[in-house]
């Protein structure tokens, strides 16, 4: 399934536009979920080891507050501003953290949502196939087997009516989130 395209901006201000022709990671995230708090760990190492051969990026519903707390963790790669909410919204985001693996031309190849180890260590499996460079060393016994996301910023009150008047209902994509 090809995913809608987007243009967004970084924290530097410049325009990051999906896709690019090039693997990308992104990571839906807001840091008021402690799902996504518990996972800036692995945000940081993910984007030290894989951060310059793909489009790592970060699509945050909180810009400034999340980019703070991404930095604050040691996140170096692109952290973009989805604060109007139109992209988790098209991409049928129904939890944060939501992680997507894309192909160049913008294909979905793999999506999950919260935090499992074993997702993890997949998606590791896949970067380094993709890009030749070896998994981050992560202390995976830190960390618990799963923890289940939370409720994004667009189904607050207020956000879910105005994104449903602009863009029409919500939908998750086909099979879910959790695929």
């Amino acid at each position: 399934m090809l995913l809608p395209p987007f243009t967004l901006l970084d924290q530097a201000g410049q325009p990051r536009a999906f896709p690019s022709g090039r693997h990308a990671l992104l990571i839906f995230w807001w840091h008021e979920c402690p799902t996504c708090q518990l996972s800036l760990p692995v945000l940081a190492a993910v984007c030290g080891a894989y951060g310059a051969d793909l489009d790592l990026w970060v699509v945050a519903q909180d810009a400034p507050a999340d980019r703070a707390a991404l930095e604050a963790a040691g996140f170096a790669c692109p952290v973009l501003d989805d604060a109007a909410l139109e992209t988790a919204w098209r991409y049928g985001i129904d939890a944060v953290p939501t992680v997507i693996l894309a192909g160049p031309a913008g294909e979905e190849h793999l999506r999950f949502v919260g935090f499992a180890r074993a997702d993890w260590e997949g998606l590791f499996g896949r970067l380094q196939a993709v890009t030749g460079a070896a998994p981050p060393p992560i202390d995976w016994g830190a960390f618990p087997a799963w923890r289940p996301g939370c409720g994004p910023r667009h189904f607050l009150p207020g956000a879910y009516e105005r994104l449903e008047a602009a863009h029409g209902p919500f939908v998750p994509p086909p099979g879910g989130n959790a695929r």
